[in-house]
C-alpha cells in the first residue's frame, strides 16, 4: 500500500506543480467559489464512505458483512472518483482537466464500474502509476457488486451466498459462495486505505490555500491569475483583465480590476478531444481500448474531417504495432487475443467515412484470419 499511497501524492504535488490552475479548478469541481464547501458530489462522497466506515468498524458478524458491502459499493460507484484520477493524470502529462468522464456514453454503460475503470486506465498507464491501477483489478469485481446492488444475496454466519446470480471467479474457479473473511475483509481494508489516502491528499491541497496567490497563465497571451485564499482554504479564482473589470464585494478597492473567472468555462473541457488525440499520437503502445474507442464514437459523431482522419491514422498505428506483435508472436492463445484486437483496430478504422486506400490493411486482416482458419482447420483433421 506504501507504492499505492506514494503514487497518489505524486498525482495532486506534481499536477499543482505542473500547472497550478487547472489544479485550482480540479479542486473547486469546476462549478465556481466555494463549492467544496456548500456540498458537491465529491464531498458527499467523502461523507458517506465516512459513515460506512462507521457502520463497519462499530459492528461485527452479519452486520459487520453488510455494512462492508454497501461500502464496497460506494465508493467503487462514484464516477467522481474517476474524474478526479483522470484530472490529475492529464494535468500530470500536460494537458486540460476535463468535467465528463466519457466522450460519449449511454445510460446503461453509465452503470457499469469496470468501464469508468477501463476510461481512465490508459491515462494510469501513462502517468506510470502501476500500484493504482493494480488496486482495481485486484479488488474490484462486478458480480459482487452487482450482487449486492441486485439484493441477489444472502449472509449467514461468516460466508456470501449469490442467489440467481452469476458465479463469483475467485483464483479461476467459479464459485457461489465465498469466506467473507478470507476474500472481502481484505479488499475493504485495502479500500479504506486508498479512499484515506485520497481524500486525505484532496482535503490537504484545498486547505493549502490560506490567503491569496498570484500565477501567471499563458491562455493566448499570458493572463495573471489570483487564487483567492482564506482559513476555510480555497474559495475560488480572480482574472485580471484590463478590459472587462469588476469589483468584487469583498475585494479592497486597490483589487477593483479583478474579475471572477467561471472554472466551467474557457478552460475546462475546449481543448478535451484534441488533448486526447495528441496523447495517443504520441503513444507508442495501447494496453486497454476502452478510452480510444470511446473517444473514436465521438468523433465520429462529430463528424469533423480533421479529428477523423487523426482518429483514422491513430487506429491504424496501433493495429500495425498489435500486427507486428502477431507476427512474432508463438503462443497461440496470445496470438488469437492480438487478431481480435487487430481486427477491431483496423475494421473501426475502415468505417471511417475518408476516402483513403485500406488495401494493405484488408490484405492484412485477410491474413490473420485465414491464418487462423487454418490452425482449426488442422485441429479439426488431427481430432477426425
Amino acid at each position: 500500500m506504501e507504492l499505492l499511497k506514494q503514487e497518489i501524492t505524486r498525482l495532486f504535488e506534481n499536477a499543482r506543480d505542473k500547472n497550478e490552475f487547472e489544479f485550482v479548478q480540479v479542486l473547486m469541481k469546476y462549478s465556481g467559489p466555494n463549492n467544496f464547501k456548500s456540498g458537491s458530489k465529491l464531498q458527499e462522497w467523502f461523507h458517506a464512505i465516512d459513515f460506512y466506515k462507521t457502520l463497519y468498524i462499530t459492528h461485527s458478524k452479519e452486520e459487520k458483512y453488510r455494512a462492508a458491502c454497501l461500502l464496497y459499493y460506494f465508493f467503487f460507484e462514484n464516477t467522481e472518483l474517476y474524474i478526479l484520477l483522470a484530472n490529475l493524470c492529464s494535468i500530470n502529462l500536460g494537458y486540460h482537466a476535463r468535467k465528463k468522464l466519457f466522450f460519449t456514453s449511454h445510460k446503461k454503460k453509465m452503470t457499469e464500474t469496470q468501464n469508468k475503470i477501463d476510461m481512465i486506465s490508459e491515462l494510469l498507464v501513462d502517468s506510470e502509476c502501476p500500484s493504482i491501477l493494480s488496486f482495481f483489478s485486484t479488488n474490484f469485481n462486478e458480480t459482487l457488486k452487482k450482487s449486492f446492488a441486485r439484493s441477489t444475496y444472502s449472509i449467514k454466519d461468516d460466508k456470501f451466498f449469490l442467489l440467481n446470480s452469476e458465479h463469483i471467479f475467485i483464483n479461476g474457479i467459479g464459485e457461489t459462495n465465498f469466506e467473507i473473511k478470507e476474500f472481502l475483509i481484505p479488499k475493504i481494508s485495502e479500500i479504506i486505505e486508498f479512499f484515506n489516502h485520497i481524500r486525505d491528499c484532496f482535503i490537504h491541497h484545498f486547505y493549502w490555500y490560506r490567503g491569496n496567490k498570484v500565477i501567471s497563465v499563458f491562455d493566448d497571451e499570458p493572463v495573471l491569475i489570483k487564487i483567492i485564499g482564506s482559513s476555510e482554504g480555497l474559495k475560488g479564482l480572480k482574472i485580471k483583465s484590463n478590459s472587462l473589470t469588476h469589483k468584487g464585494d469583498s475585494e479592497p478597492e486597490n483589487h477593483q480590476n479583478w474579475k471572477c473567472y467561471t472554472p466551467s468555462g474557457k478552460s475546462i473541457m475546449l481543448n478535451w478531444i484534441e488533448d486526447t488525440l495528441l496523447r495517443y499520437e504520441c503513444k507508442e503502445d495501447i494496453e486497454n481500448s476502452f478510452e480510444i474507442r470511446n473517444l473514436t464514437s465521438k468523433i465520429i459523431k462529430r463528424n469533423n474531417f480533421n479529428e477523423l482522419f487523426r482518429i483514422m491514422n491513430i487506429l491504424v498505428k496501433f493495429g500495425n504495432v498489435m500486427y507486428t506483435q502477431w507476427e512474432n508472436e508463438t503462443n497461440p492463445n496470445t496470438k488469437y487475443m492480438l487478431k481480435e484486437q487487430i481486427n477491431k483496430f483496423y475494421r473501426k478504422a475502415m468505417t471511417i467515412n475518408i476516402p483513403v486506400d485500406f488495401s494493405i490493411i484488408s490484405k492484412r486482416l485477410q491474413r490473420i484470419n485465414s491464418s487462423e482458419s487454418m490452425v482449426h482447420s488442422r485441429m479439426n483433421h488431427t481430432a477426425s
